[in-house]
């Protein structure tokens, strides 16, 4: 140190002495600098230090400082400080380790101390003071002289090699899921060039389409004829051609054909890529090859269409067997009861003028030619029933089932009254039906729960389940005399009779008409039962027409 120079610490200079002082470091007229301490102020010389070798030193693009062993920074070039966002003058003379997180910062005291022995390297982060952060390489080593222990340490910005590794990295990954991906896809440069395919891209158009034009080796165009195509723009080269749809613009899902060793049916998915300008500079197409699924659709198309030609068919059959069911309902309405009458009438006269001249016998076969006509004449009227179901049926229109089933019971009043029966019921939905058919089922459902009674006075209960969100499902228990599980399907055919009509009068029908009527709105009936534990007959009703 001269006599002149003082040791006076950079920190408490005023701003332009700091200055002076930095630049006086720099050119080496300084050989000496004193820096606060924690045990009182220390005298670093810097013996030695030659102008050129700070010049070089001080023109680095590395950040360059000297430390302290206790991380004080002796020494640092102008690199160093813009590193770190601070003045040179703030820097020189303050503490490196602020400049760290804390867990960096430990390792870094750690190095300090290995780095006073041998070289050391390392990677680590500065957190600054406006929040930012900066990755480094650091390499320090020990420098020593006859006043001097210190560490030199050369500071490297890892940013932009960072950021360099991020970019490879990304389009290693796009790469690989370029390569990896199932679909046809290809990345264009603004020229239309194709400077990424896909394995499937490569598969679809035969060979490497690198570096190709995208519409030389995918000429496409949609059903009406219109090309689609690469182009930054929508004009057209020639005036006569029809208006392309560009890819650079955005194209979702749009179907093209593609003429390529054969008819190809592609779906076309394309974006346009841009710069930090947000200009256009190509795009991505994706070319998912539909050909299968559009020949799987025509198949199906061909086979619906059979499908509704063979519905016609049978609609025009079922057209037809409805007619020939109604025109038997007239001869059975009219033709066959008509000589059925005639053989009623005479038998119920020859009782009244000669019941007094005919023994027993003679009285008891008129009465069963009697009672047969009677039977005879209901069969006719019940099968004429059933085969009005279908063709004269009202449309479904909202229907209470409430009112429907207290209608019923009017009906059958004479039987409750006779029985003592007693008919009750939960709240009851409304639904699109038949109001005249709804009331027969429930009107034949409860004449059968009462005739077919047990010992008891009837109990008859309905009520209503939702056991799907698109039915409803209506329920009439009693507590007759039940039925066998094995008739349970047996007892929906028409005139099948597990009783004789003697003991049960009826012609068997009533549970057949029930069955159809439920099968008219689409709908489907059951029982549950065991003998002499009652029934529950279960039908069904769609909530919506």
């Amino acid at each position: 140190m001269t006599d002149n120079e003082k040791n006076i610490p950079i920190s408490n200079l005023p701003s332009d002495e700091a200055q002076e002082t930095l630049r006086a470091i720099r050119d080496g007229e300084i050989d000496a600098l004193v820096v606060a301490a924690p045990d009182g102020e220390k005298v670093y010389t810097l013996t030695g230090a030659e102008r050129p070798y700070r010049v070089f030193v001080e023109n680095m693009t590395e950040g360059a400082v000297t430390l302290s062993p206790d991380g004080a920074i002796l020494y640092a070039n102008r690199r160093f400080a813009e590193m770190v966002h601070l003045p040179v003058e703030y820097v020189i003379g303050s503490s490196i380790l602020p400049l760290f997180g804390s867990a960096d910062r430990h390792a870094f005291q750690a190095l300090l101390r290995a780095a006073a022995q041998s070289a050391q390297t390392a990677e680590c982060v500065f957190q600054l003071a406006d929040d930012a952060t900066v990755p480094v390489h650091v390499s320090a080593s020990p420098l020593q002289a006859e006043t001097l222990d210190a560490v030199a340490v050369v500071v490297t910005d890892l940013t932009e090699q960072k950021r360099r590794d991020e970019v490879l990295a990304a389009e290693r990954l796009a790469r690989s899921i370029l390569e990896q991906a199932t679909e046809p896809i290809v990345v264009c440069d603004d020229r239309g060039r194709i400077i990424r395919a896909s394995r499937a891209a490569r598969e679809l158009c035969g060979r490497d389409p690198l570096f190709q034009p995208f519409n030389d080796l995918f000429p496409l165009h949609l059903e009406d004829g219109r090309p689609l195509r690469f182009c930054l723009d929508n004009g057209k080269p020639n005036p006569t051609d029809p208006a392309p749809l560009c890819l650079c613009q955005g194209v979702k899902a749009t179907e093209a054909l593609f003429e390529n060793n054969g008819r190809r049916n592609l779906l076309v998915n394309a974006g346009p890529l841009r710069d930090g300008h947000d200009r256009i500079v190509g795009c991505v197409v994706t070319l998912t090859d539909i050909t299968d699924r559009k020949l799987a659709e025509l198949a199906l198309q061909r086979s619906r269409d059979q499908l509704d030609q063979l519905v016609h068919q049978r609609t025009e059959q079922l057209a037809r067997s409805n007619a020939d069911l109604e025109h038997f309902a007239y001869i059975a309405s009219h033709d066959l009861r008509e000589p059925l009458r005639t053989v009623a009438s005479f038998v119920e006269l020859l009782q009244r003028r000669y019941n007094d001249r005919l023994d027993d016998d003679a009285r008891s076969y008129i009465k069963y030619a009697a009672d047969g006509a009677k039977r005879m004449n209901s069969l006719i009227q019940d099968l004429l029933a059933y085969s009005r179901i279908s063709t004269r049926g009202q449309p479904p229109k909202p229907t209470d089932l409430n009112d429907a089933f207290e209608r019923a019971v009017r009906n059958v009043h004479a039987a409750i009254d006779e029985t003592d029966a007693q008919i009750t019921h939960d709240p009851l939905p409304t639904v699109p039906a038949d109001p005249t058919q709804i009331l027969q089922i429930f009107q034949n459902l409860l004449e059968n729960a009462i005739k077919f009674r047990s010992g008891k006075p009837p109990r008859i209960h309905a009520w209503a389940e939702r056991r799907d969100p698109d039915s409803v499902t209506i329920a009439v228990r009693d507590n007759g005399i039940g039925i066998a599980p094995e008739f349970a399907d047996r007892i929906f055919v028409p005139f099948q009779r597990l009783h004789t009509h003697q003991k049960y009068p009826g012609s068997g029908i009533g549970l057949a008409i029930c069955q159809r009527i439920v099968q008219r709105h689409n709908g489907k009936i059951w029982v549950e039962s065991q003998p002499e534990q009652g029934a529950t007959f279960f039908f069904t009703l769609p909530t919506h027409a």
